[in-house]
């Protein structure tokens, strides 16, 4: 079972780390985009608005690992 364990750990670490890639990137779009956007005020608010969401993508995801290795360690 404690190989079940840490298989499941390594998966989920993967996928989480996986997703911090994904929302680096959307940061990293909003970036260009709200560069881009020359002051056009409707691309900058989009732009702020896509490195907003990435931002708290990311927090979720790092609260999400924290509490998904906690409980791991906790079996």
């Amino acid at each position: 079972s404690g190989t079940l364990v840490g298989a499941i750990r390594n998966i989920v670490n993967a996928l989480l780390g996986l997703a911090a890639v994904v929302a680096t990137i959307f940061i990293i779009i909003g970036g260009v985009r709200y560069i881009a956007s020359q002051g056009d005020e409707d691309a900058a608010v989009e732009a702020k608005g896509t490195i907003l969401y990435a931002l708290l993508g990311l927090i979720v995801i790092a609260l999400s690992a924290v509490l998904v290795n906690f409980i791991i360690n906790s079996i």
